[in-house]
């Protein structure tokens, strides 16, 4: 696997360069903290995701290790890939993305082209940990036969138990069964 590559760039293609190391051109998509200013013969420094598929080899390079480690949360979510995990460390910083995930502002990452309603809040969902401000969420102390109605009605819209039950937390319990379904999925 290749983790960090440092070289001269011999040509600069969109939001790909070549980076010459060692007499070995790589192709690399970098991030636009990489691309801003960079010019053809720079000698430039990047930590790389190797990613492999079942027909390409991709390398995605960031200026730093906080990026690199954003980038491996982000496409760390299932249904997230590293093409959409580029765009959003390009759309946005680390702290942005923690106030996002912290304030479950899914319109924030619904904004990246390729993330939709369901993949927004499936960021949310598994960057809360990480990301998230833990000290002002807690279980939402719902009745059990309520819980279970509010489980079957989201997994039949498609969402899954555990997505549901991160979520779940944050419904105000003094609503109606109805009305903690529409609030979840308003959430998600």
């Amino acid at each position: 696997m290749i983790a960090y590559l440092r070289g001269i760039v011999q040509e600069i293609l969109e939001n790909r360069i070549i980076l010459l190391t060692n007499d070995v051109g790589y192709f690399v998509t970098i991030t636009n903290s990489i691309l801003v200013n960079l010019q053809k013969g720079d000698q430039i420094s990047s930590w790389i995701h190797m990613h492999i598929s079942e027909n390409d080899v991709q390398l995605y390079g960031f200026s730093t290790a906080q990026e690199y480690e954003l980038f491996q949360d982000i496409i760390g979510i299932s249904g997230i890939g590293p093409k959409i995990g580029m765009a959003l460390v390009n759309h946005a910083n680390q702290d942005q993305i923690t106030e996002a995930v912290s304030t479950s502002n899914h319109q924030f990452f619904q904004q990246i082209p390729g993330i939709g309603k369901k993949n927004a809040g499936r960021i949310v969902l598994e960057l809360q940990n990480k990301y998230g401000n833990q000290s002002t969420r807690t279980q939402a102390n719902l009745d059990p036969t309520e819980k279970e109605i509010i489980l079957g009605a989201m997994q039949n819209l498609g969402y899954s138990k555990h997505e549901i039950e991160r979520s779940i937390r944050d419904i105000d319990e003094n609503l109606p069964v109805e009305d903690k379904i529409k609030q979840l999925l308003q959430k998600m």
